[in-house]
Parts: structure tokens; C-alpha cells; sequence
């Protein structure tokens, strides 16, 4: 999380490069002020300055009036910033409810020859989050998991996952490798809808699994850090088969 005291490193990751976010910073300090002064303050040329103006009006964030025959700019109130990511955030929601239903209709379209096995591989940590990212926003999926490995690798990813699966309650059956942090781990589940249970000491998997729909996943985080994603209908159907077995057996 961003410190209070670093508003540079915010303004940029709300979307401002450098200079914009420097500009901005700057105008809030000085008040309404013509370039001359701007660009002493700010020791940066006219023309690059005039440029970085013209993009923070765009965005709503500096206005100008003139006083005589001087253009002045000013930044907007701050609390504008607050606005703009609303709208941002609320035009995104919009996004995304239009996505859910229009899905079925891409779905439709889809060319059947595309539904043959695929495999894709991801590597490392960014990788690894792209294919996690994939498996919250399913509904449901079984998986195999190991804290002892993932802990020791990505200890901050394991707790945002357990957050964003409950707050989707998303459908969950786990198999928990037993282990040091097994019951670490399982007293952070808050999802009412993640059932779990820790596996006898004999079985130790070195890798994560997910099964979801048509498609599982294997998870590798030691060394190269790699997961592959196998979509097929029958190798899904099978690893289902197979964990419910172990599901089942394990009290």
C-alpha cells in the first residue's frame, strides 16, 4: 500500500507520467500561474510544458484563464482526482456487466475447430498471477494445494486469493497438503463456500492443481516458477474423477 506521504507515486499509478504528475504537484503549490513561471519553478522547457498542459486539461485536472493578455493555469481541486477514478471505476463496471451477458453470445460464435486440446504455459511470478487471475473469476474449481511451498515463494499471493475468493464466495474444494503452515493456512479461509481437507502426511504433492470447467492447471512455483494450462474436456473429466476419488477417501 502507498505511504500517505509519497503523492507522486500515486498520481502515476492512478495514470500520470512523471512530468504530468510533477506539473500537477507543482501548480498545486504555486496556485493560478502563467508558464514563465511554471517552467522556472519546474525547470522545464515552454514547448514540452505547453504539451504537458494540454494532457492534464484533457484529463480535467488544470484549467486557464486569462488575466490581460497572460494565460494562466491552475490545477483543479484535488478532490477532482477522487472523481475521476469514480467515473473511471463506475464506466468499468458497466464494462463488466455488459461482458457477463454478452458472453453467451461469444461463446456462440466461437468455431467449433477451436475447441480441440490446448496447451499454454505461463512463466514466472507474473505468469503465475495471470493464471490465478483466470481461476477466480470461475465460479468453482477443485484443487490440490501445498502451503509449505507457496508460503515460502508468494506469501502476500496466498492471502490476497483467500480474500478475493471469499469475497466472490466462489465454489471451492481443497485438498490441503499437511504440513507446517497446513493449519496456518486453513484458519485464514473465510468463504463460507471453500470446503477443504488436510490429506494424510504420505501424500505430499509438489505442485498446485486446479480443475475448473473444461480445463486444469498445474502449478510449479520452485525454481522456474511455471503453470500449464491443459484446456480438454476429457483430461479435466479425468483429473475430476481422480480428485473426487481422493476426496472422498481422505476423512
Amino acid at each position: 500500500m502507498l505511504s500517505a506521504s509519497d503523492p507522486l507515486s500515486l498520481l502515476k499509478q492512478l495514470g500520470l507520467t512523471k512530468q504530468e504528475s510533477d506539473v500537477f504537484l507543482l501548480l498545486l503549490e504555486l496556485g493560478a500561474s502563467p508558464v514563465s513561471t511554471i517552467a522556472l519553478r519546474g525547470r522545464m522547457k515552454r514547448t514540452n510544458l505547453y504539451n504537458i498542459l494540454a494532457k492534464l486539461a484533457e484529463r480535467g485536472l488544470v484549467t486557464e484563464f486569462l488575466k490581460g493578455r497572460v494565460r494562466y493555469f491552475q490545477a483543479t481541486e484535488p478532490h477532482k482526482l477522487l472523481y475521476l477514478q469514480e467515473q473511471q471505476k463506475k464506466k468499468l463496471d458497466q464494462n463488466i456487466a455488459s461482458l457477463r451477458e454478452m458472453l453467451p453470445l461469444f461463446e456462440n460464435m466461437k468455431n467449433p475447430s477451436l475447441d480441440k486440446p490446448r496447451v499454454k504455459f505461463y512463466q514466472g511470478s507474473d505468469g503465475i498471477e495471470t493464471v490465478l487471475t483466470q481461476i477466480l473469476a470461475k465460479e468453482s474449481f477443485d484443487c490440490y494445494f501445498n502451503p509449505d511451498i507457496v508460503y515460502a515463494v508468494f506469501p502476500y499471493a496466498v492471502q490476497e486469493f483467500l480474500m478475493e475468493s471469499a469475497k466472490k464466495k466462489l465454489h471451492i474444494r481443497e485438498l490441503v497438503v499437511s504440513g507446517k503452515m497446513a493449519k496456518e493456512y486453513v484458519s485464514h479461509i473465510k468463504n463460507p463456500n471453500h470446503q477443504y481437507k488436510i490429506l494424510p502426511n504420505e501424500f505430499q504433492f509438489e505442485t498446485d492443481n486446479f480443475i475448473f470447467g473444461n480445463s486444469v492447471v498445474f502449478i510449479s512455483y520452485r525454481e522456474e516458477q511455471i503453470a500449464v494450462m491443459i484446456e480438454s474436456a476429457d483430461i479435466a473429466r479425468t483429473q475430476r474423477m481422480a480428485f473426487e476419488l481422493m476426496w472422498k477417501a481422505v476423512r
